[in-house]
């Protein structure tokens, strides 16, 4: 009895302990969350501090700032073609996210919802696609793009459609494989219940699967728009001056005619213009987020 009442006693004293831990968590991830939060914002608050300095107390180097300059942010359009730039990205980025989405959508489709010969080969090889650095892939495209222009007379090289092509071609392996997963989660019998209904397989796939697969539509159209937004390797090869998007454009505040490596950095137009520029994205991404929560609120499959 004694040692019953010792074992019971020991076990209340574990389980008060573990309940205290439990309590603790809560408190130890948010501080944590909290400190990895200050630290993710310590460069985008020096770039709001430098965006906002003259550029005397800029080449100072002080750490804090000698004055504010809210010019720099209408100077920045002036230096260097930031709305242009702004507009060109846009149009590669939602035209990305529209062709990259609706060709995923087929393919993963296909993949999850079908059976045939050599289906797993095909999934492995585009895994596989996806696992190539996309600088092996710039002269490949580049070389293809050349032959088809020298063949066809199109313009390509230079052209919104030739880098479109290109981040489609960067960001489709990884959306199919995501779409994949997202579609072979929901229940096949929701299928059978729509085509009983008399639905087809495109009527199934808009009105069925598409809103409980959701948030993984919102996943791979942020992925797809930050992708093209931010890229660098093709635009800087498959651009000329007139589709040049906003990744490449910011490079001209090297100096007042973006001419070259030698002259003066303009590191306050610099902070303003990447501050601007970054403002489409974000936007992109709390609209796409909105959507996200929607789809997981609303996409559970009650049995």
């Amino acid at each position: 009895m004694k040692t019953t009442m010792a074992l019971s006693t020991t076990a209340q004293k574990r389980l008060a302990r573990s309940r205290k831990i439990k309590r603790g968590h809560p408190w130890a991830w948010a501080g944590i969350t909290a400190l990895l939060s200050v630290i993710s914002l310590i460069p985008i608050l020096e770039m709001v501090v430098v965006s906002l300095e003259p550029m005397s107390s800029v080449e100072s180097g002080s750490w804090l700032p000698q004055g504010w300059d809210w010019s720099n942010y209408g100077q920045a359009f002036h230096t260097v073609r930031l709305f242009a730039y702004t507009i060109h990205s846009l149009i590669v980025s939602v035209s990305s996210v529209i062709i990259t989405v609706i060709v995923a959508v087929g393919v993963a489709y296909i993949l999850a919802r079908f059976h045939f010969r050599y289906r797993s080969v095909l999934a492995a090889a585009i895994l596989v696609t996806q696992m190539i650095p996309a600088v092996a892939l710039l002269l490949p495209i580049y070389i293809l793009y050349a032959n088809v222009q020298t063949l066809t007379g199109l313009h390509l090289i230079g052209s919104f459609p030739a880098l479109i092509m290109a981040e489609v071609s960067i960001a489709t392996p990884l959306a199919v494989w995501l779409l994949i997963s997202g579609l072979a989660a929901i229940p096949r019998e929701m299928d059978e219940a729509a085509f009983v209904d008399g639905a087809t397989h495109l009527g199934v796939l808009w009105r069925v699967l598409l809103p409980i697969a959701l948030p993984t539509l919102a996943a791979v159209g942020i992925f797809s728009f930050l992708s093209a937004w931010n890229d660098i390797l093709f635009a800087s090869v498959l651009t000329d001056h007139a589709t040049r998007t906003l990744a490449i454009g910011l490079q001209e505040y090297v100096s007042p005619g973006g001419s070259g490596s030698s002259g003066l950095v303009l590191w306050n137009q610099l902070m303003a213009g990447a501050l601007m520029s970054a403002a489409p994205a974000v936007a992109f991404f709390l609209g796409a987020q909105r959507f996200l929560v929607r789809g997981l609120s609303s996409g559970a499959v009650s049995k």
